[in-house]
């Protein structure tokens, strides 16, 4: 099976693409104030 390696940078891959999915969405939404809603619908 994967090594113990896999879960580290499993994590580190999420984190990283979690902090720039976030970073877009504060952009964005500096970009367009009067739009706060992303397209998605989520308030997430």
């Amino acid at each position: 099976g994967p090594g113990p390696r896999t879960a580290p940078e499993a994590a580190r891959h999420y984190c990283v693409t979690r902090s720039a999915a976030r970073l877009m969405d504060v952009y964005a939404a500096a970009l367009v104030p009067s739009s706060r809603t992303p397209l998605g619908g989520s308030p997430s």
